[in-house]
């Protein structure tokens, strides 16, 4: 797109970068590959012996057959190549202990049919006994089956992290119904909501709080966006990632900004060996008529012992419809005002992304370029009609560009006895341009006649540069102790061109811009942590810590008005763990966290809107809280019980606010902080495999989690006490995935409850977002041992999404309708 404003340089279009970016990928990586491919060519008929002698600790539970071989082969390393369809007919037995590679597959196969022969270095084919005529093979292939369900491994990196946290793991999330976004994952998490219909995830609500107080990241570096300060995750593609962790009260080597927690996001590995994964999508809303279409490419290889790459792309077309209607009534049950509202959206996603590995000695250096683009384009009917009122009318167009683009160079050093350096320099670079147009239009007989129109036009970008250094280092001094300290730099600039015109019919035109819609901010970070755990015993740790973060901001607005503040924040931390075996495990976790303001709250401005005056104020002081978390869970490989209780008390908390000042006789408001208060839960999580009981049930796990939370906020200058915005009373998930016994077909069935949410949007004005039960459903058929066919259908029940606004005496209720969504596919993994 195109700007419409003035001085702007046109700029090469980000979708031609996009194609630029993927041609120097394929340029630069197909010399590797060919020269890879030239020095290892295949000579099948000449097989190398197979390491038939070295013994395996290993440690596999009775399971079919194919992710029994799995199991066996991602713990020798040896590749399986065997017969498709009968191999899912038998089931291996259990193997613990140590095994030769002879003994493994004579256990295994006992019974099945199959013999086998070593056909290369680190390959074995299986093959069909002579014996049983009545096997018909239909060929030979590399071994692929659908994941391990959630349910059939234990999660240890959870169980040993010292933090209070909860992970989705690829092979998790993979399985889920609709993993279109990154936002349709994070959704399934504990505690997670999004507020909107489906298909609006955007803005991410953590532990019954508002959107501002949590904070998400890639690979460690918090990617800048177009919001306050939070991150619209439904840009991102799920593709590239490897897990996503909840980190609930963080520990120092993390920025203390994010009071609620922060979503950490790590990219998945580069393969062993070459790798390639495709897919393709369609759908649409309310029928599979297309409009939604997606394509995923994926694919890496350790080219050798020194280099290694991963690739990845994910274009993407989402449509959404929304059919809203409001009613309001008077005090006495009078019709006073309808709205009728018809918007239709198209959202093109581009997301692009590589991980490039040198591996020098003891080092490694990765290089992590990634692209991430969102275009829009928006058609809106509205319809009003008010009691004594000819009816009015308002139509509305827009298009929107959004990316963000840059790189990170990681490099990571490996010393003796345990200790690594890491440090990583980022830059990344958002730019958002939006253009919409309003016509306002009024009855005039049996039609509508344009009254005036409204251009509005903005334009932003924000640059983010981060430099980080972490050691890691055991020592033995009385006690073993994993001490750990930082540096952090960062510096993180945005500006905003914002216009608004207003034209009249008569082609009279005023410019309508308020102050503070124009501004820059330059917010630079200098932090420095220390933390050390010490591991009383075996099984009891305690980890103190401290983080010291300084932070100067410069704002300046459009009438040249520039302020400078600086300020320094000492946020200690104290983590404790205590295993009571090698599956329960008790966490406790106090630390200080901060929520730094808006930057648009941090201009300094004053505009009159409506009845009232108000102001930006650039020394807002931030809201801080301590958070406390107590937390057990139980975690083997077919069950997973949590249950976490956590308290957070926060201060100054920011809002805008009655100065009490008055300007022309109009009450003065300020941005700055209103108030203090408490916020508190209990967060639950089950997972069953009921293979526990019965190996019929193997292919059934059962899994959920709850959150139930309450909040309290009193306002200074009235003491009067109420929730704080955003919070829902319950979020609660739940599902059930089975596995049919061909092995082959996964069914998912994810359901989400959202109780009631209350936000005050002002005196006298309250909203209530009114529970609902969201229900999806997914299908996973493997076709071949290649190529699986995948069946979505999110939102079954289509319920509408209903909201009551309280104004005086005044009543609203908006309904809103978003529909159901189906979407079919195909998978290819070689």
């Amino acid at each position: 797109m195109t700007s419409k404003r003035n001085g702007r340089t046109p700029r090469l279009a980000p979708h031609s970068l996009a194609a630029t970016v993927v041609l120097v990928f394929a340029l630069v990586m197909a010399p590797a590959a060919l020269s890879a491919a030239q020095e290892n060519p295949a000579q099948p008929g000449s097989p190398a012996p197979a390491p038939v002698d070295r013994t395996y600790q290993l440690n596999i539970p009775a399971k079919p057959l194919p992710q029994a071989i799995a199991d066996l082969s991602a713990a020798t390393g040896v590749q399986v190549l065997y017969v498709e369809q009968a191999a899912f007919e038998h089931r291996a037995p259990a193997l613990t202990g140590p095994y030769t590679l002879n003994q493994a597959l004579r256990q295994m196969l006992a019974g099945s049919g199959f013999s086998y022969r070593f056909t290369g270095e680190n390959s074995v084919t299986l093959e069909t006994d002579p014996a049983r005529e009545d096997d018909k093979p239909l060929w030979l292939s590399t071994l692929v089956v659908t994941p391990a369900l959630a349910g059939e491994v234990k999660d240890q990196e959870r169980y040993d992290r010292v933090e209070p946290t909860s992970r989705l793991t690829r092979e998790q999330f993979e399985q889920l119904p609709s993993e279109r976004r990154l936002s349709d994952v994070v959704d399934r998490m504990p505690g997670v909501f999004f507020r909107g219909p489906v298909g609006v995830n955007r803005d991410i609500k953590l532990r019954g709080m508002d959107k501002e107080y949590n904070r998400f990241e890639v690979d460690g570096v918090q990617l800048p966006g177009t919001g306050g300060r939070e991150f619209r995750v439904n840009r991102l593609s799920p593709l590239s990632v490897d897990t996503i962790e909840l980190l609930r009260n963080p520990g120092a080597s993390y920025e203390a900004d994010g009071i609620a927690g922060r979503i950490v996001t790590q990219s998945r590995p580069i393969p062993d060996r070459f790798t390639l994964s495709s897919e393709a999508t369609t759908g649409g809303v309310d029928s599979l008529d297309g409009s939604f279409r997606q394509t995923r490419l994926a694919f890496g290889d350790k080219v050798s012992e020194t280099f290694g790459y991963n690739l990845f792309f994910d274009a993407a077309r989402v449509p959404r419809h929304k059919d809203k209607r409001k009613t309001t009534t008077d005090g006495a049950g009078d019709f006073r005002e309808r709205e009728v509202e018809d918007e239709e959206v198209v959202e093109d996603a581009l997301n692009i992304g590589a991980d490039l590995r040198w591996v020098m000695g003891n080092g490694r250096l990765h290089l992590k370029p990634r692209f991430d683009q969102q275009d829009s384009s928006k058609d809106k009917v509205k319809t009003k009609t008010r009691a004594g009122r000819d009816p009015e009318q308002e139509l509305e167009d827009g298009t929107g560009e959004d990316w963000t683009g840059g790189t990170s160079l990681e490099y990571v050093h490996d010393y003796a006895r345990g200790a690594q350096w890491k440090s990583a320099l980022s830059y990344f670079k958002t730019e958002a341009e939006e253009d919409k147009t309003k016509q306002k239009l009024s009855a005039a007989g049996n039609s509508f006649a344009l009254d005036r129109t409204e251009e509005e036009s903005i334009g932003l970008e924000d640059d983010f540069w981060q430099l980080k250094s972490d050691i890691k280092l055991p020592l033995e001094y009385k006690l073993p102790q994993q001490l750990g300290f930082g540096l952090q730099a960062r510096t993180r600039s945005r500006n905003q061109d914002k216009s608004k015109i207003e034209i009249r019919a008569n082609g009279d035109r005023f410019d309508r811009t308020e102050p503070g819609d124009n501004f820059s901010i330059t917010e630079d970070l200098l932090a420095a942590y220390l933390e050390n755990e010490l591991f009383l015993s075996d099984r009891f740790s305690v980890t103190p810590g401290v983080r010291v973060e300084h932070v100067k901001i410069d704002s300046r607005a459009d009438s040249g008005d520039a302020v400078t503040s600086s300020r320094t924040d000492v946020n200690p931390s104290l983590h404790t763990r205590y295993a009571f075996n090698e599956r329960l495990v008790l966490k406790v976790a106090a630390s200080r966290k901060l929520n730094r303001p808006k930057f648009e709250q941090m201009v300094p401005f004053r505009k009159e809107k409506g009845d009232r005056f108000e102001e930006g104020n650039p020394d807002v002081t931030p809201a801080s809280a301590w958070n406390y978390d107590l937390g057990l869970t139980y975690n083997t490989e077919h069950v997973l019980l949590s249950v976490l209780a956590f308290h957070k008390k926060v201060e100054d908390v920011i809002d805008v606010r009655n100065t009490g000042q008055q300007i022309d006789d109009k009450d003065l408001f300020r941005v700055g902080n209103i108030g203090a208060g408490w916020v508190r839960g209990i967060e639950l999580e089950q997972r069953l495999n009921l293979g526990l009981w019965s190996d019929g049930l193997s292919g059934v796990v059962l899994w959920a989690n709850q959150g139930l939370y309450d909040s309290e906020l009193t306002l200074d200058e009235t003491g009067e006490k109420q929730p704080f915005d955003e919070q829902r009373d319950y979020v609660i998930n739940l599902g059930l995935d089975y596995r049919l016994p061909n092995q082959r077909t996964l069914i998912t069935l994810a359901g989400k409850y959202l109780g009631d949410l209350e936000k005050v949007k002002g005196p006298d004005e309250v909203e209530v977002e009114q529970s609902r039960f969201l229900f999806d459903l997914g299908l996973r058929h493997q076709l071949t041992p290649r190529v699986t066919l995948t069946a979505d259908v999110i939102n079954v029940l289509d319920p509408d999404q209903d909201k009551k606004l309280f104004k005086g005496d005044d009543t609203t209720f908006d309904t809103e309708t978003p529909g159901r969504v189906f979407y079919i596919g195909v998978k290819g993994k070689f």
